[in-house]
């Protein structure tokens, strides 16, 4: 019996490319049924067993038949097996119409038949497991990014993103996932979160994960509040039969409405704005894009983009605030307080610090400062003048420092300083609450005879704390706590509390003054409950090294 006609036509019909599934499976049924007759084959079936994995989440277990003749089939049919690359395997079988089977003939073609089904379906399994993976982040489940945007680009062609909202979230502290639990289960938990986001999903929503924990959706507008309720309180349970525990989770949450939109690209950076905006403010908030933020935004990274070029320029100064005694009006040191020199204007700390601050890079320009004092009192000194100490601001960040002190010390050795004429000053914060932390820096400078200082007294919660604590030398008081010439309520408290926060922190060995001073009457009031000295207007602006020079030259007699 001649097959070749047959086979020629199974195999031309097999092999055109199947994008998916079912072109692949309507393909193989009309191959096997035009060889059908020529074999006696009454009945084909194909059988798809895949156990669950991380590629295939809920595994596979189908029974397709490929041809049906409905004919009752009483023989052994032929079966052959083949095994997936996921684990799991493909079985194809074969029925023959002969009571006694197919003869050995038709078996080697139906064999042969077999295994082109098998690579055929076996390619396109392969062909949608990497879509899958292109399209699927493995730890979660979740869709990746790219198929956001692509999702985003056929929603804006079909003009139905305006339907939608965009939500861009961080799980707020699942660090502490990872302590309680290894990271094995501490996966585990990142995917139940995610499972549960899942399955709230109605149709046409997504979640993807762009790393780690941060996740964007894209959800229909009408359910947006039910999504972030939802995220700022989540309870997920970990049970694997020997650890159970349940899990509380909030979020950092920045949204937007999808209106205007034209360009995929836009959907993300619109949510992004709005989660940057959300995370300045602190974890756990939730923030609505506007063109304001955009807008604040745009600046925060106009400051980050320039700054190390800036510096590297040049274009950052250190002016000289003088501090000076209230009873001789001697000019015993100054704050160094940086300008950016940029783009023909001059930029206060205000305007870069905090953004400079948030990004970490704010060492970066404090090591800056304290290198350009420490040439100016080099260069003071060779000269033959006098040298004063010089304080210097440390932020908050210095304190995820690895080698803090040591750091410091090198600098000021490398221009051949007295340790004693750099100060160093710590600014009052919620960050600085690790009285262990900052004791044992403190401790460290004053071992190497560093002055430190904390400044912006009184405007945080820890002040009593700090000074009781930490063994500092200097108390810079905020303005805020000098009492002011006009009349007001609850003057005569502050004019009380002034009184013995002088006389609290003088009790205790320290060196007072007073910022931020700008009047005369101000000034009698300092003197009379005994503050030591001060800073502020009423002497000086901040100066340049040049005019400070100058003051210190005439001083203020």
């Amino acid at each position: 019996m001649n097959f070749d006609n047959d086979l020629m036509l199974f195999f031309r019909t097999i092999y055109e490319d199947s994008e998916n599934m079912d072109e692949c499976s309507a393909k193989v049924k009309s191959a096997v049924a035009a060889v059908a007759d020529k074999l006696d084959i009454v009945r084909a079936e194909l059988a798809v067993k895949m156990p669950a994995t991380k590629l295939c989440e809920d595994g596979a277990d189908m029974l397709m038949v490929l041809y049906d003749r409905e004919k009752d089939v009483e023989n052994e049919p032929f079966e052959a097996s083949f095994p997936l690359f996921e684990g799991g395997f493909i079985t194809v079988t074969f029925y023959s119409g002969n009571s006694n089977g197919f003869d050995n003939e038709q078996r080697n073609i139906v064999e042969i038949i077999a295994n082109t089904v098998f690579i055929q379906f076996n390619r396109v399994i392969m062909q949608e497991l990497v879509t899958h993976v292109i399209k699927t982040d493995i730890e979660t489940g979740a869709a990746t990014l790219d198929a956001l945007i692509n999702y985003a680009g056929m929603l804006i062609a079909q003009n139905r993103i305006e339907d939608f909202s965009i939500i861009f979230f961080n799980i707020h502290n699942f660090k502490y996932v990872n302590k309680v639990l290894n990271y094995e289960q501490g996966d585990v938990v990142l995917r139940n979160y995610t499972k549960t986001i899942y399955r709230n999903l109605s149709d046409g929503e997504i979640i993807t994960r762009l790393g780690g924990d941060n996740f964007v959706m894209l959800v229909k507008k009408e359910s947006l509040r039910e999504y972030i309720d939802m995220l700022s309180f989540m309870n997920i349970r970990y049970d694997d039969g020997k650890v159970s525990k349940d899990f509380i989770f909030s979020a950092t949450i920045g949204y937007s409405s999808t209106v205007g939109i034209r360009y995929p690209r836009e959907v993300m950076a619109r949510a992004s704005i709005a989660y940057s905006a959300a995370r300045r403010v602190g974890a756990g908030h939730v923030m609505e894009y506007s063109e304001n933020i955009k807008q604040e935004l745009m600046k925060i990274q106009g400051v980050l983009s320039n700054f190390m070029a800036g510096l590297m320029a040049g274009e950052f100064e250190v002016y000289y605030q003088p501090k000076v005694r209230i009873e001789t009006k001697e000019i015993f040191g100054a704050e160094a307080l940086v300008r950016w020199h940029r783009k023909g204007r001059i930029s206060a700390p205000v305007e870069f610090v905090p953004f400079l601050t948030n990004d970490g890079s704010i060492i970066k320009l404090d090591y800056y400062v304290l290198e350009e004092v420490c040439k100016w009192l080099r260069k003071r000194i060779d000269m033959g003048f006098e040298p004063l100490r010089i304080s210097v601001n440390f932020s908050r960040k210095h304190l995820e420092e690895k080698n803090m002190i040591g750091n410091i010390v090198a600098l000021i050795d490398k221009y051949e300083l007295d340790h004693q004429l750099i100060e160093i000053e710590l600014t009052e914060s919620e960050d600085y609450q690790n009285f262990e932390l900052i004791t044992e820096i403190v401790n460290g400078l004053r071992a190497n005879g560093i002055v430190t200082s904390m400044d912006d007294f009184g405007t945080g919660f820890s002040s009593l704390n700090m000074i009781k604590n930490v063994d500092l030398q200097v108390i810079k008081i905020d303005k805020s706590f000098i009492p002011l010439e006009k009349d007001y309520e609850g003057k005569d408290k502050d004019l009380i509390m002034f009184y013995y926060i002088i006389k609290m922190v003088k009790k205790l060995g320290k060196e007072t003054i007073a910022e931020g001073v700008e009047t005369e009457q101000q000034l009698d009031y300092l003197r009379e409950v005994g503050c030591d000295a001060v800073q502020g207007f009423v002497f000086d602006k901040p100066l340049p090294a040049a005019e400070f020079e100058k003051r210190l030259a005439c001083g203020y007699n």
